[in-house]
């Protein structure tokens, strides 16, 4: 008990002497540590190894040279870039292979495409996905397949053989359309001619290779026609074959109303696209657009207040 009680007044009597600042010291103890400090400050820097003088001390923190010479050569100093944009992801090689199935959607974006049912491509399924070695993760294999699916929709015409070869890999039964080889009919000008009936209208229409301008009677398409469901029948040929950007459209309509000229003016650039590019026939012909519509209004029959209706009965 009294020893404890003597190591706690001990205690007591250090953190005053530390608060005030009288630190009892041995003489000798302090002697031999002030000598080792005169004898490093007296000390060379080359015995040492460190610069001890102020200046010295200040040459440690200068910046970085821009510069390094090598062999009399002074190069550049620049920070190693990887080669690869996907080299800190998780899953490089899966990354690598879809940024250059990206790079090659922007590549070919430009090309025209298919519609939407005539996309006759059958993906690998997941289980060969997965045994292939491009991921290991299941979750990839929706994204994946719709890149390479973006990319069969090009029109098989126009299709690259890098992009042919890449989809022919990954699709299960993929079947390549037979591509037309007539010859298009083309005048001295470079226009093909197309001429269509709907009612009582009749349009002539001219194509020629341009960026995607349409004329009717000198006017634009939105002046010709302002209702919309007429705008989007006449430019439908050219939609459904991805040609909306490719060809410029001329054409001269006469006769019948708004409806009929419309009707008139889809079939005569239908067949003016089939006489430029003789391989969009099949296309055009399975949509219905070169199909001519033989409907005419019905004639007004005797007693009748128009070809069908009649006045009002009445009993009495």
């Amino acid at each position: 008990m009294n020893q404890e009680m003597e190591d706690e007044e001990m205690f007591h009597e250090a953190m005053e002497a530390i608060d005030t600042g009288d630190v009892l010291e041995d003489p000798e103890e302090s002697a031999e540590l002030s000598a080792m400090d005169d004898d490093l400050w007296n000390l060379d820097a080359s015995k040492i190894g460190e610069p001890h003088t102020k200046e010295e001390f200040a040459n440690i923190f200068e910046p970085f040279p821009n510069e390094l010479q090598v062999d009399d050569q002074v190069a550049p100093l620049v920070r190693v870039v990887p080669e690869s944009s996907a080299f800190y992801m998780q899953n490089m090689e899966y990354m690598e292979i879809l940024v250059s199935l990206k790079a090659l959607e922007r590549k070919y974006k430009h090309l025209a495409r298919l519609p939407e049912a005539w996309r006759i491509f059958q993906p690998i399924s997941q289980k060969e996905y997965l045994e292939m070695g491009i991921s290991d993760k299941p979750i990839t294999y929706h994204e994946f397949m719709g890149l390479i699916r973006n990319l069969a929709s090009i029109r098989p015409d126009v299709m690259p053989a890098e992009v042919e070869a890449l989809v022919s890999r990954f699709a299960r039964n993929y079947l390549k359309a037979k591509v037309d080889k007539r010859e298009p009919k083309v005048d001295k000008m470079g226009r093909s001619f197309g001429k269509g009936k709907r009612k009582e209208s009749i349009a002539r229409v001219w194509i020629v290779k341009g960026r995607g301008d349409v004329l009717i009677n000198g006017k634009t398409l939105a002046d010709t026609f302002v209702r919309v469901q007429e705008r989007e029948r006449v430019a439908a040929p050219l939609r459904a074959t991805g040609m909306l950007d490719e060809y410029n459209v001329f054409a001269l309509v006469e006769g019948g109303g708004k409806s009929g000229q419309a009707g008139a003016l889809q079939l005569g650039l239908s067949r003016a696209l089939r006489a430029y590019n003789p391989g969009l026939g099949k296309i055009l012909y399975d949509t219905g657009y070169l199909k001519m519509d033989l409907r005419r209004v019905e004639r007004k029959k005797p007693g009748k207040r128009k070809a069908r209706k009649s006045e009002q009965w009445v009993k009495r």
